[in-house]
């Protein structure tokens, strides 16, 4: 497993991934060197040399560093599947804006658009194999301009994540920004 990338860091949970004994010396963490891989692509941020920090660790380490994944609108869902190693997540959900409104011959501008949902889960479990099926909401239409009343924009879409039965096919909702 990788060290984390956020949050503290200890000397402990470098030793743990890397090796080494006890006093623990940051030189001793160099890349290519006794215990840091100088193949190992989640090592790239450490020095081979010079001023070596704990922040240079971050994200080093031998196995896999999911990174991170951005979904956007599409005319069709988004699949991806929990690589392995991986049982927690964080979800940064944002859901679409509503449309503006119109006034009466827009003698007098219509509203702005409606603000979209918002969801943050620093920590969501999954399983490595897990099928997420990703769907992001489209924004509102804009409401068009009406002689005889005022009129509303639509309503944004909402942004959902659900994990997939690939066998059934049935969806479970896990986390939903509306």
């Amino acid at each position: 497993m990788v060290l984390r990338t956020t949050g503290s860091l200890s000397f402990q949970e470098i030793q743990s991934e890397h090796g080494g004994s006890d006093p623990i010396s940051l030189n001793e963490y160099y890349r290519g060197g006794s215990f840091v891989s100088n193949t190992e692509t989640n090592n790239a941020g450490v020095p081979t040399s010079g001023t070596i920090s704990v922040e240079d660790m971050r994200g080093s380490g031998t196995g896999t560093n999911a990174g991170s994944a951005i979904f956007t609108y599409t005319d069709s869902d988004h699949y991806w599947e929990v690589p392995s190693g991986i049982y927690s997540i964080g979800l940064i959900l944002i859901g679409a804006g509503g449309g503006a409104s119109s006034n009466r011959k827009d003698t007098r501008g219509g509203a702005g658009g409606g603000g979209g949902g918002f969801l943050a889960r620093n920590s969501q479990s999954v399983t490595p194999g897990d099928v997420l099926k990703i769907e992001v909401g489209v924004g509102g239409e804009g409401a068009a301009t009406n002689n005889a009343t005022e009129t509303s924009g639509g309503d944004g879409g909402d942004t959902i994540v659900s994990t997939v039965n690939t066998v059934t096919d049935v969806t479970t909702r896990i986390a939903v920004a509306e």
